[in-house]
């Protein structure tokens, strides 16, 4: 994979502004002196490889329906075994103008021979909540463990919550919103669990490139084995990483070839939209030129979270387990007694992702991929809001 030049600390100070711009993220609080620190959306612009390509098919003028170049597929490939020593086959992707649409046609295809239960863990992305219900199934919620030093997802829960109707387990991995990695022995113990029972796995891995901890690395659950590959689906992008969720492009990784089918069936039909040319452009340029504009905005979002989480650990009512992955903070408020977290954030001039939406009212999820000054009016905003 090639690399770029390596961005400046300075570049992730001096960064355009959003307020006035298209940003569905910025434009929430318009008018208002409320910091959003919501959806997971950096400030920092694209990759300079990015930019160019964009650039380039611009020029070409003509933007028509879109179709997956071959090379494309092959870059895909190429960067899943560089990056995560999985060997991906070109056939094997599904490609699809988001992670959205993907995740509720698994849940279809889990509901399409009749009633369905699906074992989610709790808290998890909201989408995740939602898509059993839109498919007809029903969600059973596992309920995560903090052991004293990370998150856990235990297999003895996931027994414990099976029925005669579940089809399905839904993953985050790396886990949002809590910023879990999974560690090897935890994904097998899972595989098997759901060979074991005949389950099927979907596996959003589309943080698995903002791995914080120096000491962690992403292992794809679907790399694990030919047995584990074949019942999984695999949702991957570079939209948060490379921060171009805005460009709509997504893949659905499906090694088994019968089960791929039946994915693409519960997708047909459904107003999915269609790709984006200037999404295909962009991952192309994220998966095979961008690593070094990567390892800086890693090394940034690092030193990002310590300060978030040194400054926290001075706040009496505010709690922030340790993340280590994602810039999505994780913070457990409960202590500050309101009935409305959001609200009672907003007031302090900080708007952050209500953590109902995860599943649990407790927490509320702040986004800090963001310069450092503005993540130092963040840290007094947080300050504001416990007095």
């Amino acid at each position: 994979m090639k690399t770029d030049n390596v961005i400046s600390s300075t570049d992730f100070e001096s960064l355009p502004p959003r307020q006035d711009s298209d940003s569905h993220k910025w434009r929430r609080y318009e008018g208002q002196d409320i910091i959003p620190a919501w959806v997971a959306d950096m400030d920092y612009p694209a990759a300079p490889a990015i930019l160019e390509a964009l650039a380039v098919r611009l020029r070409h003028g003509v933007f028509g329906y879109a179709d997956v170049l071959p090379q494309l597929r092959r870059t895909a490939a190429d960067y899943f075994a560089f990056r995560w020593q999985w060997e991906v086959r070109p056939e094997w992707l599904v490609c699809l103008p988001g992670l959205g649409a993907a995740i509720h046609a698994v849940c279809r295809l889990a509901a399409d021979e009749g009633p369905a239960d699906i074992l989610t863990p709790s808290p998890i992305y909201h989408v995740f909540r939602r898509a059993p219900a839109m498919a007809g199934a029903t969600r059973v919620d596992v309920a995560m463990e903090w052991d004293g030093t990370a998150w856990r997802l235990p297999v003895a829960k996931l027994e414990a919550a099976l029925t005669p109707q579940t089809k399905l387990v839904q993953l985050c991995n790396p886990h949002n919103p809590n910023g879990k990695v999974y560690e090897t022995s935890e994904l097998e113990a899972l595989g098997e669990f759901c060979l074991r029972r005949n389950l099927l796995l979907c596996a959003d891995e589309v943080h698995a490139d903002l791995i914080l901890d120096e000491d962690k690395k992403h292992v794809c659950v679907a790399s694990l084995s030919p047995d584990i590959a074949r019942m999984a689906i695999t949702l991957q992008s570079p939209s948060k990483a490379f921060n171009i969720a805005g460009l709509n492009f997504a893949v659905a990784v499906i090694p088994d070839d019968n089960l791929r089918a039946r994915f693409c069936h519960a997708l047909a039909g459904k107003v999915i939209g269609h790709l984006n040319p200037f999404g295909l452009a962009a991952a192309e340029a994220a998966w095979s030129e961008c690593g070094d504009w990567l390892s800086a905005v890693i090394k940034q979002l690092r030193t990002n979270r310590d300060q978030l989480a040194n400054a926290i650990a001075d706040m009496p009512n505010i709690h922030m387990k340790h993340l280590a992955s994602t810039y999505l903070a994780w913070l457990n408020v409960s202590e500050l007694g309101s009935s409305n977290p959001p609200t009672h954030f907003e007031s302090a001039g900080i708007g952050m992702s209500a953590g109902a939406d995860f599943g649990d009212s407790d927490y509320m999820r702040l986004n800090f991929g963001c310069s450092q000054a503005l993540l130092e009016k963040m840290i007094h905003r947080l300050t504001v809001a416990q007095r």
